[in-house]
């Protein structure tokens, strides 16, 4: 296979000059913390993320009761970490990394109780 010049059209068939299309290096996400295989990585707009990516009902401005650290919480503060080898980030609680709790582990402040994680 010939080599590809950078002011050439690129190979994938885009139409676009190889040196802004393939050649261009692919953008990583803001680091802000590094532990082991896990990194928090940087958002911008937190609570349009947590909108477009929640899977319950918990609310931008809401308080809730981490299981893992028992701590309370305010969602807004929540860290958004990505785990080497996962195709996905994890909405993690506020106190990441000493509490590895994520919002699957979060409770509404008056229906917390111990005995309702244990369930």
């Amino acid at each position: 296979m010939a080599k590809v010049g950078r002011n050439e059209k690129c190979p994938c068939g885009s139409g676009k000059k190889y040196k802004k299309c393939c050649l261009m290096p692919i953008p990583l996400p803001e680091i802000t913390e590094l532990t082991g295989d896990e990194a928090e990585v940087f958002v911008e707009n937190k609570q349009g993320y947590l909108e477009e990516h929640k899977i319950s009902d918990v609310g931008f401005e809401d308080e809730m009761m981490c299981c893992h650290c028992e701590e309370k919480i305010k969602v807004k503060d929540y860290k958004l970490v990505s785990v080497c080898g996962d195709d996905f980030d994890y909405i993690s609680c506020p106190n990441w990394p000493e509490c590895d709790g994520t919002i699957l582990d979060w409770w509404p402040v008056d229906k917390w109780s111990f005995s309702n994680v244990m369930e």
